[in-house]
């Protein structure tokens, strides 16, 4: 809430982008709740149940900033100088207040970790250590990587083609977002058994990175474009899917938000670094389409790609 109000008054009064920054990492300091709550489930469910409800909550973190894109468009286009923006921090106030109000409530701790005493890292067996920082790496550059899709989605898309800018558009483009995540989260569940964690995690790695290489070529139209990149999204959800139930099967569940933690940083933390980097490439070479820069996050994405390789033969077999 505290971010909130700082980032309202950056708009409403101070006029200060620097004031907008600091409650944006405010709240990213503070906001961490999709880790603690794949932990919370990850202690107190085991196997296809627990799977469930933490894919529940991963879908719910893909598709919770296209739902509020939903919600806040309104404001941010009528009028067109986005003069309400900033009113819609209000709303999201209230619904901070509401969900505080029911997880006080509704959600109550584990017995088994009441009187837990704070569990040692160490005891982490190595061959999992080593899966876990692999699962880590790869992901941190998998989220760096796939700014390239981002703002292919964003900046690119909006200067090649305007006209699919509009609110109505805007929405329809959400929409497909949230479709094409359920369908990834379906494809996990009912294929990690078959194909394994890594086979899909890689899957999605090089999906990332193919859609990337086809999005920077040019002569591309508007409908390609976009059926390519939701087909690129589609699979490219594999990756982030499976690196965080590859977190649940491997890790000590006493030790569920040591490593969900470790995870949750170095993937922010890639992907607050990653645009600094890649829009200043976009910005300097001045390619509209920004096939230099998807050049450059296609060769992070393949690393990452590399990075998850070895999960192949590390991981245990489905069963």
């Amino acid at each position: 809430i505290v971010g909130y109000l700082l980032i309202y008054a950056s708009g409403m009064w101070v006029k200060s982008y620097y004031l907008f920054a600091l409650g944006i990492v405010w709240n990213g300091f503070f906001g961490a709740t999709t880790a603690l709550a794949q932990v919370f489930f990850g202690r107190v469910f085991e196997g296809a149940e627990r799977d469930l409800w933490v894919g529940s909550v991963i879908m719910m973190f893909l598709l919770g900033g296209t739902v509020g894109g939903l919600i806040v468009m309104p404001f941010v286009l009528n009028p067109e100088n986005g003069e309400n923006y900033f009113n819609s921090i209000w709303l999201a106030i209230g619904l901070t207040v509401f969900m505080w109000f029911m997880v006080t409530i509704f959600v109550v701790e584990p017995e088994d970790t009441k009187k837990e005493e704070a569990p040692d890292p160490s005891s982490t067996p190595k061959m999992a250590t080593r899966i876990l920082w692999i699962a880590i790496i790869a992901s941190g550059l998998d989220h760096a990587g796939d700014e390239g899709t981002r703002m292919c989605r964003g900046t690119i898309m909006s200067v090649l083609f305007p006209e699919w800018s509009t609110i109505a558009m805007q929405n329809l483009l959400l929409m497909a977002l949230i479709g094409v995540a359920m369908l990834s989260m379906v494809t996990v569940l009912n294929t990690k058994r078959i194909f394994g964690l890594p086979m899909l995690a890689v899957l999605g790695t090089a999906a990332t990175f193919a859609t990337q290489v086809v999005l920077s070529l040019d002569g591309i139209t508007v409908g390609p474009y976009i059926a390519i990149w939701h087909g690129g999204k589609l699979f490219g959800f594999l990756s982030t899917l499976s690196c965080n139930f590859i977190i649940q099967e491997v890790a000590p569940k006493e030790l569920l938000g040591y490593w969900n933690g470790r995870a949750a940083a170095i993937g922010q933390a890639c992907e607050a670094i990653a645009p600094l980097i890649f829009a200043t490439i976009y910005d300097a070479v001045g390619n509209r389409r920004g096939s230099e820069m998807l050049y450059a996050t296609a060769i992070v994405s393949f690393f990452s790609v590399l990075a998850y390789t070895p999960l192949l033969k590390l991981m245990p077999k489905p069963k």
